[in-house]
């Protein structure tokens, strides 16, 4: 299925005319505030919907008096006047419900992705979570905030340890030592996802149509702990010239153990053997501990004119710098 991106008014317009004439459609989700029942990255099918249908729990899709297309959990309806208002609230929202005109919804959730897997919110397990995630408001969402500050705080020590000369020698012991690492020459489809986290802001399809790439996956058992992709964009070598390394990333809890520096040196290696000459890379400026190891690796910044300008664009947009690292690739490899 092809994807394509819309602006908040573009949206508005085709999802009004496509439910306005009973028909349905699907969208990728934003955003966490109806977490954990609807993740960032979600397929959400929206159906037409009637007023009077609507039951305490379904998920709709309606027009925030912000003019906000938002998906919500409905909960109730009340009069005002002469106006039927409908009280909404996200799941993961521990703040006052918002009430919206009836009027203002556009239609309702009927189906829902995550990956391959369909869910159904309104059966089984997931119904009975739903019931009680409700009528226990707002303990649900209070328990989940707190278990979120926990998370964030365990991974700073956790971090913060990560740093440890001893906690690096003895993850490579116990850790590094456990890892085999697959390579595996395929289409740059089946990493979409980590295709727009890498190269955000800009027109991707000029790489996804280029179905030369590597990926190379560090594996515990059945696990992938980490992974980076090597690719080549024959259509757009004005933005992206040579070879590209993207969507280098280690499981937070299995870093230290030297797996980033195993996947660097084997697409590296893997270039070498392809007779490549050089190796580019995007990385934040202010992420000094990938731009260490990056320059550990012989990685060097560099300008790529019509790139430099693109990457200006994200910072005036108020994204944060990234800039570009080159490698030359010669026989003294890693």
């Amino acid at each position: 299925m092809r994807e394509i991106t819309l602006k908040n008014k573009e949206f508005e317009e085709l999802s009004s005319e496509i439910l306005r004439h009973d028909g349905s459609f699907s969208f990728r989700a934003c955003g966490w505030s109806m977490y954990p029942f609807i993740c960032d990255g979600d397929v959400l099918t929206i159906s037409p919907v009637k007023i009077n249908d609507l039951k305490s729990g379904d998920i709709i899709l309606y027009k925030s008096f912000e003019d906000r297309i938002v998906v919500h959990r409905f909960l109730g309806r009340s009069m005002t006047g002469n106006r039927e208002m409908l009280k909404v609230r996200g799941d993961a929202l521990s703040g006052p419900s918002e009430y919206i005109l009836a009027h203002k919804v556009l239609g309702r959730v009927t189906k829902q992705w995550r990956g391959s897997k369909v869910i159904n919110l309104r059966k089984g397990f997931f119904k009975f979570f739903t019931c009680v995630w409700i009528h226990t408001y707002p303990i649900g969402s209070l328990c989940l905030c707190s278990a979120i500050i926990v998370k964030k705080i365990l991974s700073f020590i956790l971090c913060s340890l990560q740093g440890l000369r001893l906690y690096r020698t003895l993850a490579q012991m116990f850790i590094g030592k456990k890892v085999r690492y697959l390579i595996t020459k395929g289409d740059l489809s089946f990493s979409g996802d980590k295709l727009k986290e890498s190269f955000s802001f800009f027109d991707t399809s000029p790489i996804c149509n280029e179905r030369l790439s590597y990926e190379i996956r560090a594996i515990i058992g059945e696990k992938t702990v980490g992974s980076v992709t090597l690719f080549r964009s024959a259509e757009n070598k004005l933005l992206y010239p040579d070879w590209w390394l993207f969507g280098m990333s280690v499981r937070t809890a299995y870093r230290g153990a030297g797996i980033g520096e195993n996947l660097l040196v084997l697409a590296i290696n893997k270039a070498f053997e392809l007779h490549k000459n050089r190796l580019n890379l995007l990385v934040f400026e202010k992420n000094g501990i990938a731009r260490n190891l990056y320059e550990k690796m012989g990685f060097r910044k560099i300008s790529i004119p019509a790139l430099d300008e693109q990457l200006e664009k994200e910072v005036r947009r108020g994204h944060p710098r990234r800039i570009i690292m080159s490698r030359t690739l010669c026989k003294d490899k890693q």
